[in-house]
């Protein structure tokens, strides 16, 4: 089996797997993959939803997550995981823009998402730039 999920996917870093057994670079090791939670607004009120009080609306700004994209570059990350205490694809600052710089900086990605707003529109932008979208069918 391969692909995002596959159980062997840990023999594709194993640079990283090294040094963290080694930890002889102990302050050189980083993750392979980040999650970053662009927004806490949603645009749902599930009843189950653990972050439904901590839904204020506060986002990241956009210059600072694009900073972002090029620290995680130069540190070596793999990928990203988009994700939220609310919907991600709320963010007001088009969080597809920033989606695609990481994709020309050769990011994997992912999203956590309801799926309400995924139109066609910006279903036929992320298809090819994500290596997983997550619908989570609670919402």
């Amino acid at each position: 089996m391969s692909g995002p999920f596959s159980p062997t996917k840990i023999f594709q870093y194993l640079e990283q797997v090294e040094k963290a057994v080694n930890m002889a670079h102990m302050f050189d090791l980083h993750p392979v993959t980040v999650e970053i939670m662009p927004s806490n607004h949603c645009n749902h009120m599930c009843i189950n939803c653990t972050f439904k009080a901590r839904h204020s609306g506060d986002e990241i700004p956009s210059r600072m997550l694009m900073s972002l994209i090029d620290d995680l570059v130069e540190l070596d990350i793999k990928g990203i995981l988009w994700t939220g205490g609310g919907e991600p694809l709320t963010y007001k600052a088009d969080l597809l823009n920033v989606m695609k710089k990481a994709e020309r900086q050769k990011l994997k990605q992912g999203l956590y998402t309801n799926g309400s707003l995924l139109s066609k529109k910006i279903s036929d932008r992320l298809v090819n730039m994500l290596t997983f979208i997550r619908v989570s069918l609670d919402a």
